[in-house]
């Protein structure tokens, strides 16, 4: 149907058929967006089965979709004024199709206005040139990568806004989206970053508004109801196993950069956005006790990571392992082709591999290395659980994984005997 609109079938239609067929495409575009949300959550959760060949099959095929809706969710919204044209007007509006020409660059409300108020000001002063200046100030003051979510979940309150024939900047949308979301069983976090997302683009505190005792019920109610999904915890023995593995005569150069990925995961626990991010130069070495090589890996903007200083982790390379010759191999692969990024593409020295592509990598040496199938945030756990059962303190683990609370590192650690203090005796 959105196709069909788009073509510009429909260029003349009564009020209420314009009403009728925007409110269908609204709800066809917020199912596909909360499909394809779903899709996200849930297609590292495949299991293998007997065969070993059925969960890959639903992976690339949950992988293949979730790509087909990110690039016609580009198409729906990003569309060319000679497609606009030929939409009837008041349809336009009602499906969201209309450009927005007041100049707010995705803010509203509060800040929007003072935005408003600011080119005015800086108009009269012959200085338009610094209103992106202040767009890049009010952006910049959170990480980019929450930046990202917040648009997701601002575009999929405002589609669904549109759907129910609401504005989309009433704070009536976003209690709709939040109680759609429960309605759906969504996790605490997809409410707490909605109600963020609101908050940051209007300046103001939506838990404040006439329906912040909803808001705050429903974030309290979705902690409690909503189950928190625990993914398997890597071990020291698969790491050595993908490590072996990727560092077998014959191996190729793409086994490698999975198996130091692996060790850089595990060693640091590094989340998969953090370590595509890496760069050669954020890496350092130094000598250490009984002839170790220890990495320092500077993660310069961690997702939690809002004032973007920065943090450093470590881990050692003992004399003769394995995880000291695959670095070494790949360090000479690295000097070969002067490569930028710490894990770029093959093909393109100058590009870093994806998230995504890092989970399929895994996925792929795992099931070569004959151990069950991981995930990249099992690796971080896993270096998490290792670490306390070797004597690191909770602080101390929390400092060396980037976690800004032990609350949100707590679904990472392993039960054991170690991680829980030893036993109580009597």
């Amino acid at each position: 149907m959105v196709e069909w609109l788009r073509s510009g079938a429909v260029v003349e239609c009564d009020n209420e058929t314009a009403v009728e067929l925007a409110r269908a495409v609204g709800w066809i575009r917020h199912n596909l967006e909360w499909a394809g949300m779903r899709i996200n959550e849930e297609k590292s959760q495949w299991e293998d089965s007997q065969a070993g060949n059925e969960s890959a099959l639903h992976s690339r095929c949950l992988q293949q979709t979730a790509v087909r809706m990110e690039e016609e969710d580009s198409r729906c919204t990003e569309v060319a004024p000679s497609e606009r044209n030929g939409l009837a007007p008041e349809l336009l509006e009602k499906t969201g199709y209309m450009l927005k020409e007041s100049g707010r660059g995705g803010f509203s409300g509060e800040r929007g206005a003072m935005l408003e108020d600011l080119e005015r000001e800086l108009s009269r002063a012959g200085r338009t040139d610094l209103m992106g200046v202040a767009r890049s100030a009010l952006e910049g003051c959170v990480a980019s990568s929450t930046l990202k979510n917040y648009s997701g979940a601002d575009r999929a309150r405002r589609r669904l806004a549109a759907a129910c024939g609401l504005e989309e900047e009433a704070d009536l949308s976003l209690c709709l989206f939040v109680l759609d979301a429960m309605a759906k069983k969504r996790s605490k976090s997809t409410i707490a970053t909605a109600i963020a997302a609101f908050g940051y683009s209007r300046g103001e505190d939506p838990k404040e508004s006439r329906f912040g005792p909803i808001l705050k019920a429903a974030m309290r109610t979705a902690a409690r109801s909503v189950p928190v999904s625990s993914h398997p915890k890597a071990t020291r023995e698969e790491v050595e196993s993908i490590l072996r593995w990727g560092t077998r005569e014959g191996a190729g150069a793409a086994d490698l950069r999975i198996a130091v990925i692996t060790l850089f995961s595990f060693g640091t626990l590094l989340r998969p956005s953090e370590a595509v991010a890496l760069k050669r130069e954020d890496v350092s070495e130094k000598s250490g006790v009984g002839e170790k090589l220890i990495l320092g890996v500077s993660v310069r903007s961690a997702k939690n990571d809002q004032e973007g200083k920065g943090r450093t982790s470590y881990f050692s390379l003992g004399p003769g392992s394995t995880g000291r010759l695959a670095w070494l191999r790949y360090s000479q692969f690295l000097a070969e082709r002067s490569a930028a990024y710490l894990f770029p593409s093959i093909n393109s020295p100058d590009t870093p591999v994806k998230s995504n592509f890092v989970r399929k990598e895994l996925t792929r040496a795992c099931a070569a290395a004959g151990i069950d199938r991981l995930i990249p945030h099992s690796l971080r756990g896993g270096g998490a659980s290792a670490s306390i059962q070797e004597g690191a303190s909770l602080d101390q683990v929390q400092k060396r994984g980037r976690w800004r609370s032990a609350d949100g590192m707590t679904p990472y650690i392993a039960d054991s005997i170690e991680t829980q203090g030893g036993t109580l005796s009597f």
